[in-house]
């Protein structure tokens, strides 16, 4: 459909580790160097035959969180995507773009946490020039396991990841805006 020139080909660079919070990411506790893992990896990527560069890097993750401060969430994850930018350069730049949690899961324990740091999510990825949030809504979560998307869902949240991700290196939307509940609309103002 024209939207990857010819030979070309997307690598997707893995980082993710489940289960882990962002004081992890940011070095502060675990054993695990998560950060310095995450740049080794993108950058053999970037070493790899040809001229590589990275268009995108995206963000879903906070559940493990969801019992700190908000206001401190959002300072960290900020400071993290700071990082982000000064240590992953790349000749044109790039958008960064964050996700909501799961619907199902937010809806179970301890609902105001959840929904206080998605809302911190958000800030924090609307205080970069090229961030975007992409909403959840709608999509449901494993049988028995409601934290993690079905695979159905996943196929829709990938969708919504790519819309957000065109409109931002396109130049649109304002890092305020939101990806509603059918991949091929946007709503501003928030979530």
């Amino acid at each position: 459909d024209g939207k990857l020139g010819a030979n070309r080909q997307i690598l997707i660079v893995p980082a993710a580790y489940g289960g882990t919070s962002i004081r992890q990411w940011l070095g502060e506790v675990g054993d695990i160097p998560l950060y310095s893992d995450m740049l080794l990896r993108v950058n053999t990527a970037r070493g790899l035959p040809g001229s590589n560069r990275v268009v995108a890097f995206l963000w879903h993750q906070g559940e493990a969180d969801v019992d700190m401060a908000p206001s401190t969430y959002k300072q960290k994850l900020t400071a993290f995507f700071s990082n982000v930018r000064r240590d992953i350069m790349s000749p044109v730049m790039y958008p960064i773009v964050a996700g909501k949690f799961a619907p199902g899961w937010v809806q179970t324990g301890n609902t105001s946490a959840k929904v206080a740091t998605e809302e911190k999510i958000a800030e924090a990825v609307a205080t970069d020039t090229l961030g975007g949030i992409v909403s959840t809504a709608g999509l449901p979560g494993n049988a028995g396991d409601i934290i993690h998307f079905s695979a159905a869902s996943q196929i829709t949240l990938g969708s919504r990841y790519f819309n957000m991700w065109e409109r931002l290196a396109a130049g649109g939307p304002s890092p305020s805006c939101t990806l509603s509940a059918t991949p091929s609309s946007i709503t501003t103002g928030g979530s």
